[in-house]
């Protein structure tokens, strides 16, 4: 049984406990027949909701995409890129959380690993680097080895510039995606064959809905789910944030 508190929030990560539950839940719902990947790792905090999904669903694997060494994400939080390798953290939380058997780590490129990958995916989860031309081509290199029916989420896609304009053409020019939804930062698309003038609309609607709305989302990553580690506020400037949104959006 999935618990963001107990199993996850001790991790260091950028993750809030709605975006979590849906990985989770994805995950539990996903044929055994097809792969889950995902595209930026770090420490493993997406990655054990996503395992503990697939423990408690079908069995699937979990593929699991990350140098974890000598990247921009990794430069802007080690700043020396040569001695900060997150790759023995991320197998020390995958064991504690007792999901080695449900992930495959690929210590590779997001672009290397695409070139060997041959299995179908029917749900991706994109939340490797944040500029516009790293986003791009993660979506371009994996986008078409998901299924038809597949789900595919981006991660930080309002407050992360280079996401929110890949995800805004997909939704103005894309003719393979419908039913947006917005999870917090989460942005998730269902991918389709051909969708309709009806998903067409619905799909540019649904960019002023994420402009207008998004920023609850971020909010609540920011204030809410990130460590000591990983927060770029002070502890509080934290405090204060969190009494404001609590008064906000919960204690009404």
């Amino acid at each position: 049984m999935f618990n963001f508190r107990k199993d996850i929030s001790k991790i260091p990560g950028w993750l809030t406990q709605n975006e979590g539950t849906f990985l989770y839940k994805q995950a539990k719902k996903s044929s055994k027949k097809y792969a889950i990947v995902e595209i930026g790792s770090w420490k493993g905090k997406s990655t054990v909701c996503l395992g503990i999904g697939v423990k408690d669903g079908e069995g699937g694997k979990v593929y699991a995409i990350d140098p974890h060494k000598d990247t921009t994400e990794h430069k802007k939080w080690s700043g020396n890129s040569d001695e900060y390798d997150t790759y023995n953290i991320f197998l020390s939380n995958i064991k504690n959380a007792g999901i080695e058997n449900s992930i495959i780590p690929i210590r590779k490129t997001s672009e290397k690993a695409a070139i060997t990958f041959k299995r179908p995916v029917d749900f991706l989860f994109i939340d490797g680097s944040h500029h516009f031309s790293h986003v791009k081509l993660d979506y371009e290199l994996w986008f078409p080895k998901l299924i038809q029916n597949g789900t595919v989420a981006f991660h930080d896609a309002w407050h992360s510039l280079g996401v929110m304009a890949i995800t805004t053409l997909m939704l103005l020019i894309s003719t393979k995606i419908k039913n947006p939804r917005l999870i917090d930062t989460l942005i998730v698309f269902q991918k389709v064959s051909k969708n309709s003038s009806i998903d067409r609309l619905v799909n540019f609607s649904f960019i002023f809905y994420r402009l207008f709305f998004g920023w609850i989302g971020s909010m609540r990553m920011h204030v809410l789910s990130g460590t000591s580690e990983t927060s770029t506020l002070d502890k509080r400037s934290i405090l204060w944030l969190k009494h404001i949104y609590r008064n906000l959006f919960i204690e009404k």
